[in-house]
């Protein structure tokens, strides 16, 4: 059997797919719990007049939820132009509002959208930031500080480290399906097997399988590896230390 595609396959050549996939969470629920974690109050007024700044937006889940319910202005950025597609064609964004580059450096690409010191919350969710190496990331949040306003927050999620070990069998999402508008249906595992330690490093590999069965059915079935890195929250911790203009504020592994 040929070795199975990496994950950004999926991102870039069945987006419509992933696009399922992303849309098991509530977006508006996670808004404010984030907007409260940041000490912010969710009146419309205040809402309405904030920046911002989603990074792998994807399909652009998130951004679409500032946007439409609760009116706040948006910037997301990724490096799949399918992904930006999708989300443009879907009407979550204007194609002004969606930035395609490779993260970290389409930060520093002067874009006008990217103005110095603008955003009030940026996020980097999904465990995307797993897509980066230790030098990637750190040059991914010491350039995100800089877009940011002063007392303006940066939001990551990761992985429990914990749960990798279990190879995420207690992770509700592990196994997922969906019915799609056309009245076929999607499955996913991710991962689909054990998780492979490439130590010392920190990074694991996930086999995923996803099967989309027609509504005749006829099963198409597509296999990807997906390369992370793991990092704990004493690692981000680390780097927060070495950027001056950067302070820890909280950080805890939900379930």
């Amino acid at each position: 059997m040929p070795a199975a595609p990496d994950i950004q396959a999926l991102y870039d050549l069945e987006p419509h797919l992933y696009d399922r996939l992303a849309c098991d969470r509530d977006f508006s629920a996670e808004a404010v719990a984030i907007r409260r974690m940041s000490g912010r109050s969710s009146t419309p007024e205040e809402i309405q007049q904030e920046r911002i700044l989603e990074l792998f937006a994807g399909p652009a889940w998130h951004s679409a939820c500032w946007k439409h319910q609760f009116k706040a202005e948006v910037v997301a950025v990724d490096s799949s132009p399918g992904m930006r597609d999708l989300a443009v064609s879907r009407k979550r964004l204007d194609f002004n509002e969606y930035i395609v580059g490779r993260l970290p450096s389409v930060l520093a690409s002067h874009n006008p959208k990217l103005t110095l010191g603008s955003f009030d919350i940026a996020l980097i969710l999904r465990y995307s930031s797993g897509y980066l190496s230790d030098m990637e990331l750190f040059e991914l949040i010491s350039l995100t500080s800089r877009l940011i306003k002063i007392g303006g927050h940066i939001v990551l999620e990761l992985h429990d480290p914990r749960m990798l070990a279990s190879d995420l069998e207690s992770l509700p999402i592990r196994k997922r399906t969906f019915a799609m508008q056309d009245g076929s249906s999607l499955s996913c595992k991710w991962p689909s097997g054990p998780i492979r330690w490439l130590r010392p490093s920190k990074l694991v590999e996930m086999p995923v399988i996803i099967e989309h069965t027609t509504r005749d059915g006829r099963v198409r079935q597509l296999r990807y590896v997906s390369r992370e890195y793991v990092y704990r929250l004493d690692d981000i911790q680390d780097m927060i230390r070495q950027i001056s203009n950067l302070h820890w504020i909280n950080g805890k592994y939900l379930h």
